[in-house]
């Protein structure tokens, strides 16, 4: 395989340098690493030349260590050119002069933009600077008639993205940090200006005018919001208009992909532009002409549906056949596939975190490597039978190799992505044709509308697809709970047996079966460990009050809103954490009613708990006034923004810890902290500490 595919002795010891930079940062110093680097390609190079027929597994690790070293300085070098802003950014009130790098997202009561800061004012000095951060501004007419490129002035303290407060909770925090960006601030009306306009990238600032005016002629055909959303996302990678609840049902039926611009859309319009521009084919010059306009063409569509990595991905490797094709080099899609990650990660070697590039890469590999394995199973003599039975192999190759990664991140199966893929995925290349037909016949009136027509009804056949597929009884399995470990292990099944089938391999064979007791073995520890668990969970959420009281394989919820009620309409932050326990809520108790339970070791009386030896009590204005008796607990939640006052609360009730959640305001818990501390009590913030978790 190193000799076949000889880009991969680069691609994996680059990755691995990266993933260790990512984890390590900032304790690897990148020049002694880029220094070391230097020295071992030097010293490989020597020994390269005197053992040129020796030695061969040492040079090829001497290589790799060299490729390894170089990543490692690569990666550092990238992300400390991406962190120039000093440590007082976090702590004072500075001015700064930024760039707006990507489109303005239109929020309820503001508007979000990520600015490049240019320079930043500190005293009487002005700074050159080159750091990406997060503003929101408040919404006004102004700030919402930002653009790409302009050039602002605003006035601001500085503030590093929060950690993750909750158990398994998104780690939104590490997710930006990857993309370049350290910090955040809300702006209000008077604390920024408008400097400049077209202040950014050329061609960038010219794909996100030709989107803006595709959207403003998509709009002219009156298209109902929810269809409009829908091409705006798949044509333009516009989702700012997409329906919550559609998008929803699109990730139920396991086609969430087709709302956003991938490698299917960018071969849909490659071979749009590949046959309106085929008459340059009969010459050699108007070839090599047709494939500088096809470059041109394709990354101009890139850049307009914003360059995402999937979009990148698809623009580079057909980048690859175009030019193959005028060189009249057969293109083998493995090396295109190398090439082309390779190519992104000289351009930023972090986007290798990013969900949409692993996914898309994923399946580009399980279509070129199974797809025809599987499709020779079974030949079918009709032609229509045989193009059904392609898209449903494409499919099926697809969602073999990206299932552990989808259910790792998503953790959801879709059961009937089959059916779904066969019929969305022919109805949205239909919707891009027509999509791009609209636009191409705007000056033509009565044609466009005639077309809009039609692409409106193939949208709306789409989405019925789509929803009445999701709706199906057991459209999906959720709540599936796959680590780290066990998603490896899965891949190593997967691999080893395909190998072993496709090679007729007893070895191969007799490594899946190994690798698949070792599967079901982390589960089934994974599943003991989380029996034998019980916790009782205060959750770090704004303005209101969750907590989880789990017991083997059942929990209690106890919340101040009847909302909280339904599975589906639990806070996001808490969903994760509930899978990883491995079990959902029986029971639902509203802390504004007297609760009382007794069952499975948990007892809970009006505002008490017992869990084994611990008692906890829960404060809340009720009991903050009605408590005239001494009580001994161990922890006191202060929940529902009580008045209270802890020398005199205190006094009642003796408690280890004090703990107050994210329902009571920040005004109150800092006057309760500070009460504590002169008072010598013992206190937990969720807001600030994360969610409280109790074993017992």
């Amino acid at each position: 395989m190193w000799q076949k595919y000889p880009l991969l002795r680069i691609l994996l010891p680059f990755i691995i340098g990266v993933l260790l930079v990512d984890f390590f940062y900032p304790h690897l110093n990148p020049i002694i690493f880029g220094i070391a680097a230097v020295l071992l390609t030097l010293f490989t190079s020597i020994f390269w030349f005197l053992f040129s027929h020796r030695f061969q597994y040492f040079r090829g690790a001497l290589l790799l260590s060299a490729i390894l070293l170089i990543a490692i300085s690569y990666a550092g070098l990238f992300r400390q050119h991406s962190f120039q802003l000093p440590s007082l950014a976090a702590t004072d009130t500075l001015s700064y002069i930024a760039t707006i790098v990507d489109p303005p997202t239109e929020k309820e009561r503001s508007v979000k933009i990520t600015c490049e800061i240019n320079q930043y004012k500190n005293g009487a000095v002005l700074n050159n600077t080159d750091e990406k951060c997060l503003i929101y501004l408040a919404k006004d007419s102004l700030a919402s008639n930002l653009h790409y490129g302009d050039k602002i002035l605003f006035k601001t303290h500085l503030k590093e993205i929060p950690f993750p407060l909750n158990p398994s909770e998104f780690d939104y925090r590490q997710s930006l940090f990857r993309k370049g960006i350290r910090y955040q601030s809300f702006v209000n009306g008077v604390s920024w200006k408008k400097m400049g306009e077209n202040n950014g990238n050329s061609v960038m600032q010219l794909a996100y005018q030709l989107r803006e005016k595709f959207l403003n002629i998509l709009t002219q055909y009156q298209i109902e919001s929810q269809e409009y959303g829908v091409i705006a996302a798949i044509l333009l990678g516009y989702d700012e208009k997409l329906d919550p609840e559609l998008s929803t049902h699109y990730s139920g039926a396991g086609v969430t992909h087709v709302l956003c611009v991938s490698g299917m859309h960018v071969g849909v319009i490659y071979m749009i532009l590949n046959f309106f521009l085929g008459f340059l084919d009969k010459k050699k010059k108007t070839k090599v002409v047709k494939v500088v306009l096809l470059l041109l063409l394709i990354w101009l569509y890139a850049s307009i549906t914003g360059l995402s990595p999937s979009v990148m991905r698809s623009a580079t490797m057909f980048s690859f056949i175009a030019i193959g094709n005028v060189l009249k080099q057969k293109v083998n899609t493995y090396h295109s596939l190398l090439a082309s990650l390779f190519f992104i990660l000289l351009i930023n070697p972090f986007v290798i975190f990013n969900i949409g590039l692993q996914l898309s890469y994923l399946a580009v590999f399980g279509i070129v490597w199974l797809q025809r394995p599987l499709h020779n199973l079974w030949i079918p003599r009709k032609k229509a039978v045989d193009w059904v039975w392609q898209l449903a192999t494409v499919s099926i190759a697809a969602q073999i190799v990206t299932t552990p990664i989808s259910i790792f991140y998503f953790h959801q199966f879709p059961n009937y992505f089959l059916l779904s893929n066969i019929l969305v995925v022919f109805l949205s290349s239909l919707v891009i044709y027509s999509g791009v037909a609209v636009l191409a016949t705007s000056f033509w009136h009565w044609l466009s509308n005639l077309l809009a027509y039609v692409m409106v009804w193939l949208i709306k056949a789409m989405n019925f697809i789509t929803v009445f597929i999701s709706d199906l009884p057991g459209a999906r399995t959720t709540n599936i709970d796959l680590n780290w470990t066990s998603m490896m292990l899965l891949y190593g099944v997967i691999f080893a047996s395909i190998l072993a089938l496709l090679y007729k391999n007893k070895r191969l064979l007799w490594s899946a079966m190994a690798i698949s007791v070792l599967f079901f073995a982390h589960l089934l520890i994974d599943n003991y460990q989380e029996y034998h668990e019980n916790k009782l969970t205060v959750y770090a959420l704004n303005k209101q009050t969750v907590i989880d009281i789990k017991t083997s394989n059942q929990m209690i919820t106890l919340c101040d809103s009847i909302n909280y009620q339904t599975p589906n309409s639990c806070p996001f932050q808490i969903k994760s954490s509930r899978i990883t326990d491995g079990v959902q809520p029986d029971t639902t108790l509203l802390l504004s009613k007297n609760c009382n339970w007794d069952k499975n070791g948990v007892f809970i009386s009006s505002n008490f708990i017992r869990l084994g030896k611990i008692k906890i009590a829960l404060v809340n204005h009720q009991i903050a006034e009605d408590l005239q008796n001494q009580v001994n607990v161990d922890y006191a939640i202060v929940f529902g923004n009580p008045r209270l006052k802890m020398a005199k609360a205190s006094q009642s009730i003796h408690a280890k810890t004090w703990a107050f959640d994210g329902s009571n305001s920040s005004y109150k818990i800092e006057k309760w902290v500070k009460e504590c501390d002169s008072l010598h009590l013992n206190h937990y913030t969720t807001g600030k500490q994360g969610a409280l978790v109790i074993n017992f």
